[in-house]
């Protein structure tokens, strides 16, 4: 065998450890920026919680430190109910994740996250569309009685429907923001991770 054979298998070896260090790499980068996405998903969701806890002292103002009428307490006690259903289901889902996640690899905790997280959304959306108008027709004749101010029917119509939209448009946003933007990117880097395993 001539020293240029050797030379050419030499160098052909060397590229080829090459490309695969470089896949290697690719893969490694895309698992971290994966789980970096995938936490910041869960630290949005976290930081959506603790304003949800927020709310539970409005509430209890509203039951144990106002004079509204009862069935205004009554509404104020289911809403303190279901905040704190979903708080307690938050928790239970989080337990479920790192359970999930120490038992599982990355791709499989990727389609958890990815499954989890579309069915939030779709929830919230859902939510958001169907029960903003009330909530916020609600909000205004629960702050006019708390502050003592005679409001009119024209004005108990006219007031939720300006909020509505600015509060409507803003809570997209905010779901875009928080959730829509990052799993979008996480299904991105899952569907490479998948592709290189």
């Amino acid at each position: 065998m001539e020293l240029d054979d050797l030379k050419n298998i030499w160098q052909e070896s060397q590229v080829m450890y090459q490309e695969d260090l470089d896949s290697k790499e690719i893969e490694s980068l895309t698992q971290q920026k994966s789980k970096a996405i995938s936490d910041k998903l869960y630290q949005n969701l976290k930081f959506d919680v603790m304003v949800s806890c927020l709310l539970i002292l409005p509430l209890l103002y509203i039951i144990f430190g106002t004079n509204i009428q009862f069935y205004h307490k009554s509404i104020a006690f289911l809403f303190l109910v279901s905040t704190s259903i979903g708080i307690i289901f938050y928790l239970i889902n989080q337990k479920k994740y790192q359970e999930f996640s120490t038992k599982n690899d990355l791709v499989s905790t990727l389609n958890f996250t990815v499954k989890k997280f579309e069915k939030q959304i779709k929830t919230i959306t859902i939510l958001n569309n169907i029960l903003l108008l009330p909530l916020m027709f609600y909000g205004t004749v629960v702050a006019a009685e708390i502050a003592k101010i005679e409001i009119e029917l024209r004005e108990l119509v006219i007031l939720p429907l300006i909020i509505s939209p600015i509060a409507y448009f803003y809570n997209k946003y905010l779901i875009k923001t928080l959730y829509r933007n990052h799993l979008e990117k996480l299904k991105s880097h899952l569907s490479e991770l998948q592709i290189q395993s």
